[in-house]
């Protein structure tokens, strides 16, 4: 997972104030304005925010999968949060730990993690936080 890094201080000319929480994603447009798509939504605290504090990493146990189809596997995933007192954000705004498949024809991912494969081929399935976060499991079906 490639990883960019932005730096916005302000929306619509006003200034942010961060120690609100936001929902951030990016929509991709050709040179037409027509809609390509949309990134995976980010939930996250503002810097300044009191309350509560964003996901520091995932940890998961398995890099890789190698499944038949119609086979199963479970993607145990942790979150680590930043260090401090301060709360997590509700699954209000996001689940904890969101699940996507790169290919959905060779395998599917559910909200808890199991996979499922559906044919043989490879894919990816990439384990989301809250904040946008990832991390990338290979996924192989026989």
């Amino acid at each position: 997972v490639k990883t960019n890094k932005a730096t916005i201080k302000k929306i619509g000319g006003k200034k942010i104030n961060f120690s609100k929480n936001f929902k951030l994603y990016v929509i991709a447009y050709d040179s037409s304005g027509n809609e390509l798509g949309k990134s995976v939504s980010a939930h996250f605290a503002g810097k300044d925010s009191k309350k509560y504090k964003n996901p520091k990493d995932i940890k998961l146990s398995t890099k890789t999968i190698s499944i038949s189809a119609g086979g199963t596997a479970n993607i145990k995933a942790t979150v680590k949060m930043e260090s401090g007192k301060k709360k997590a954000l509700s699954e209000g705004h996001a689940a904890k730990l969101r699940y996507a498949s790169s290919d959905i024809s060779v395998a599917t991912v559910d909200k808890s993690g199991k996979v499922t494969g559906v044919n043989p081929g490879t894919c990816t399935v990439y384990v989301y936080a809250q904040n946008g976060l990832a991390k990338k499991v290979s996924v192989t079906i026989k």
